[in-house]
């Protein structure tokens, strides 16, 4: 199977009209889900799980077409290529091993479980999308149309969380080793105290390789300030990472101290990456109460609301993860 194939499956999950995306479906069978759609998806989980040399190739395509869709689309539309594009990134992620290749394709899905997303079809969100369509004003459609897309966002990263290998160390351990790699091979920091050779013209020629030995004192404290401005950055983004896909606030505190010993981060640096993981944490204590609260509420009133009870801890969208709450605020995943 070649990446155009690939491509044209990935497309099949795209193909869910969005002009009647608002219309209420809920409730549909399996059996009266689109055949193609089906299939192609049976397929995609097929290849992208293997655990072979053709596995990885597989999975860089499917990642290279859900980057590509990204900026077309990020509104998956119905609820059934929504379950397919998050069965298809979940089966990615169980083919992954610790190479490199398959690391760079588990940090993608992990990035794009966090941009695509499907629309909950409430009351609300119909009678919204009527307006708009008699609405003349941009404006105020632009207007409703974002408090739908802030109140009522599924993302993908909700049905990840949990997934084994967000418990694999090795696995973070190597994110981090290739996200600072790529960063070095941009900013190039030891390229940065190189002078160019001067040419028989007068001109400048090419810059000589500089080596960790031939800078200066003052040059090498600059080099490590640099140095640890990306480890700090890189560790960050990961440890906020591990605790949005349920790793836990002690197991992603661990990650980072781990880390930061290893690339000899100073203390003021360490503390601020705790002290954000700490935030954090709390953050989701208080919203974890919060929704508690809304639950015994929508209890005790005479019509009970559904969305109320299945309201994302994190952006106000649902979930079917109830149970990750647990996992998000304890000491680590329970897999």
């Amino acid at each position: 199977v070649g990446r155009e194939e690939v491509v044209g499956l990935v497309q099949v999950i795209f193909d869910a009209p969005q002009e009647d995306q608002y219309c209420n479906d809920i409730g549909k069978s399996e059996e009266d889900e689109n055949v193609v759609l089906k299939g192609a998806v049976g397929f995609l989980t097929t290849i992208v799980s293997a655990k072979t040399v053709e596995g990885q190739s597989h999975r860089s395509s499917v990642c290279f077409a859900l980057n590509n869709q990204r900026s077309i689309r990020t509104d998956v539309g119905r609820k059934s290529h929504f379950d397919a594009l998050s069965r298809v990134m979940h089966d990615v992620l169980t083919g992954c091993s610790r190479e490199e290749v398959d690391v760079a394709s588990a940090k993608t899905i992990m990035m794009l479980a966090e941009t695509f997303y499907f629309l909950e079809k409430t009351k609300e969100t119909q009678d919204i999308f009527e307006q708009e369509k008699e609405d003349t004003d941009i404006t105020i459609s632009r207007s409703r149309s974002s408090v739908i897309d802030r109140t009522k966002r599924i993302y993908v990263r909700s049905k990840l969380i949990g997934h084994p290998i967000w418990s694999d160390e090795s696995f973070w351990d190597q994110a981090l080793f290739q996200c600072i790699s790529e960063s070095l091979a941009q900013t190039g920091i030891l390229a940065n105290f190189s002078k160019p050779t001067s040419t028989a013209h007068g001109g400048s020629g090419n810059r000589p390789v500089v080596k960790w030995h031939d800078l200066q004192p003052h040059q090498r404290l600059e080099a490590v300030g640099q140095l640890h401005v990306i480890v700090f950055s890189q560790l960050g983004a990961l440890a906020h990472s591990m605790v949005e896909f349920g790793c836990g606030y002690e197991r992603s505190a661990a990650f980072v101290r781990r880390l930061s010993i290893r690339h000899q981060l100073p203390i003021p640096q360490r503390s601020a990456l705790l002290e954000h993981l700490s935030t954090r944490k709390k953050a989701i204590y208080e919203a974890v109460a919060e929704k508690e609260r809304l639950i015994l509420e929508a209890s005790s009133s005479p019509v009970q609301d559904d969305s109320v009870l299945t309201e994302d801890i994190y952006d106000g969208s649902l979930t079917e993860e109830n149970n990750n709450d647990k996992s998000l605020i304890g000491g680590g995943n329970n897999d």
